[in-house]
């Protein structure tokens, strides 16, 4: 399987989960499944589950705590899937990115140094 295969995976695992947690399958504070459980029921490796949990996790969905293992922190709200279909949330990065504005040595933009 290569790269772009496990990712596509990968995303396919997340808007599975999330899709039970939106639908109440999985409310706030139950456990999820383990990772060895998730990669037998989706026929994958632990790394492509360990992949969607980590996008899920710092989307603040679940929460991950050593020796208690993963449990859903918050539902997000029905309406979500209502802007676009959730693969396309998780595939593809912001259209709209701030531009990064260089700094010089006073700290200040290059047009507002003083010369």
């Amino acid at each position: 399987m290569n790269d772009c295969d496990a990712s596509s995976l990968a995303d396919r695992i997340y808007s599975a989960i999330l899709n039970s947690i939106i639908e109440g399958e999985f409310k706030e504070g139950d456990r999820l499944m383990t990772e060895h459980a998730l990669a037998e029921r989706f026929a994958t490796s632990r790394p492509t589950v360990r992949e969607a949990l980590a996008r899920l996790r710092a989307d603040g969905i679940i929460v991950t705590r050593r020796g208690s293992g993963t449990t859903v922190g918050r539902r997000p709200d029905p309406g979500v899937r209502r802007f676009a279909p959730l693969e396309n949330l998780v595939r593809y990065p912001p259209l709209l990115q701030i531009p990064h504005r260089h700094r010089g040595r006073r700290g200040g933009t290059r047009r507002h140094q003083s010369r």
